[in-house]
């Protein structure tokens, strides 16, 4: 379960990036994150979670030039024997200090992401898409896990 939570918000951070244009870019971004789990609440066998997740990311754009970016996603989650669901915010950071603020939410298998706004290049920015995970690594402990993710979509910026 934590190991999905990984993947989750590397997704999540992953889907942070984008470039600047007026029109819709489509984008394609993958990312490798840690992920810390803290246990909040428990009820039976749910159990409510904070998590937070450091990592990188690489944003890839047709006909443009890679962005590498520095990512931490903050999230809420839940699980229990039957599944798992998770809400995140996630800030990106680029090579300029310029920043992309965005908000993810699903399940350990596919999420969906939201550009919530930016700064610098990418101020004004909109749009989003799905994210799945896309491997994981050992366990450090039961409370600390790595995975990596990818997210597709498209963005637009304000004119």
């Amino acid at each position: 379960m934590k190991r999905s939570v990984s993947a989750v918000a590397g997704l999540t951070a992953a889907l942070a990036f984008a470039p600047a244009l007026a029109q819709d870019t489509p984008y394609d971004v993958r990312g490798c994150g840690v992920t810390e789990v803290t246990p909040i609440d428990k009820a039976g066998d749910l159990t409510i979670a904070t998590s937070l997740v450091r990592g990188n990311s690489d944003l890839a754009r047709p006909g443009m030039a890679p962005v590498k970016f520095t990512y931490e996603c903050r999230g809420v989650m839940h699980f229990s024997k039957t599944g798992a669901e998770f809400q995140n915010r996630c800030t990106f950071v680029d090579p300029d200090g310029d920043r992309l603020v965005g908000v993810s939410s699903g399940t350990p298998k596919g999420w969906d992401w939201r550009y919530l706004g930016g700064t610098g290049k990418w101020d004004g920015i909109t749009g989003g898409g799905p994210g799945i995970p896309d491997g994981a690594y050992a366990r450090v402990s039961a409370s600390v896990s790595g995975s990596c993710w990818r997210a597709t979509g498209t963005y637009a910026l304000k004119k």
